[in-house]
Parts: C-alpha cells; structure tokens; sequence
C-alpha cells in the first residue's frame, strides 16, 4: 500500500468522524423506541384487521323502485354488521391490552 492511499484512508476517515460528530450536535440520534409486548402486538393486530376488513359490496341500480328500496335496505343492514364486527375487534384488542397491563 503506498503511503498516498494510506494518506487518503486517514483523511477519509477523518473526515467521516468529524461529519459524524457534527451530525450528533444538529440532530441527536432518537431513542430506540421500547420492544412491543405480546399485549401490545395483539392489540395492533386487531385494529389492523379491523382495518383491513372489505366494505360489503354497493348493489347496482335496477331501475325498479321495489327492487332497488330493498337492496339498499340489504345493503345498509350489511354496512352496520361491517361497522359493528370492526368496533368489536378493536375493543377486544383495546380489552386485551388493558387486562394483561
């Protein structure tokens, strides 16, 4: 290794340090944020598939008034089962955590 390349590593180096350093005085590094518990997952893990749960599908227009009153009625009854099933699962995840606290 010849001593220019040696010179450079050094330099380099040197250089590397002190931008680290300047670094950490304009923006210290975050606190690594705590482990989750088991709780904690469980919980997230409700709420996430509470979220990702489909929306009943709309139901297409028929043209015919009868027809159509009742697929809405179909339709919203849907919706609020949909509604209902998440908020159950989001307190399960909510009673969960709490109780195992």
């Amino acid at each position: 290794m010849s001593s220019h390349t040696r010179i450079t590593a050094r330099v380099r180096s040197f250089v590397a340090a002190g931008l680290r350093r300047a670094a950490d005085r304009i923006a210290p590094a975050a606190p690594q944020p705590a482990p989750r518990s088991t709780v904690t997952t469980l919980g997230l893990a409700c709420n996430l598939f509470a979220a990702m749960a489909p929306l009943p599908v709309a139901p297409e227009p028929t043209g015919d008034d009868d027809t159509d009153t009742h697929n809405l009625r179909v339709f919203q009854s849907a919706l609020a089962e949909h509604a209902k099933r998440n908020e159950q699962l989001r307190t399960f995840g909510a009673l969960v955590s709490a109780v195992a606290k």
